[in-house]
């Protein structure tokens, strides 16, 4: 019972997270390892972000879920110790670092995402009804990041500069086409902003867009021309 209950938990919790994906809210910390020349530098600040809590929350109801039902390997270290080698390499390296708490930071987030990745490689669906079921709100949990992702960015390309309001809440920074240091490219020989939407640069966003347009094609495609 319990462990059914769990199950569908961490299940939807991962809906949740493959919606709230584009979604930058976190907490920023600033630690002396995040200053360089008396100045915050936001990639060197540890943050804890609202996707973490629920990768977070996720693999603890995972992991909780496989020792109620006395499953507690997850992975053979003995076939498999090179993956123990390299996670052992990088910590190492993180502490030799020039700056160890921002490596360490780092490196703690690789660890967070591996988990992720091994979460997502333990819980693959088999040719089932349930398994179709979970794959389509998958994929409608996808197609919706996507969709709202470009519109938040179609709106800052055209007004130049960032929505503000709730969009702040989703991780949208504050910026216009007169920001220091902003993202632009030359259109008809006019110096226009790219839009940034919830990420911290126009590329991201570009990744993002393009994993989850090929992630999410062949569902749109069913749906279209069912």
């Amino acid at each position: 019972m319990w462990s059914l209950s769990l199950n569908n938990l961490h299940r939807k919790l991962f809906l949740g997270l493959c919606l709230l994906l584009p979604v930058q809210l976190g907490y920023h910390f600033w630690p002396l390892s995040s200053y360089v020349m008396g100045l915050r530098i936001d990639y060197l600040s540890p943050t804890v972000y609202l996707t973490d809590l629920l990768v977070v929350s996720i693999l603890g109801l995972w992991f909780l879920e496989r020792i109620i039902n006395y499953q507690l390997s997850i992975i053979n270290f003995s076939k498999h110790w090179w993956v123990l080698a390299i996670f052992v390499f990088l910590l190492v390296g993180s502490l030799l670092a020039q700056n160890p708490g921002a490596a360490l930071y780092k490196f703690v987030k690789i660890v967070e995402f591996s988990l992720l990745g091994l979460y997502v490689a333990k819980n693959s669906y088999q040719l089932s009804v349930t398994a179709k079921r979970q794959a389509t709100l998958i994929s409608y949990q996808l197609s919706l990041a996507v969709i709202y992702s470009s519109l938040i960015a179609v709106a800052q390309f055209i007004f130049q500069s960032s929505l503000g309001g709730f969009f702040w809440w989703l991780g949208e920074r504050t910026f216009n086409a007169a920001t220091p240091g902003i993202a632009k490219t030359v259109i008809n020989g006019e110096l226009i902003m790219r839009p940034y939407a919830t990420f911290p640069h126009p590329n991201a966003l570009a990744g993002f867009l393009l994993v989850g347009l090929i992630l999410t094609l062949p569902f749109i495609r069913r749906r279209l021309f069912a």
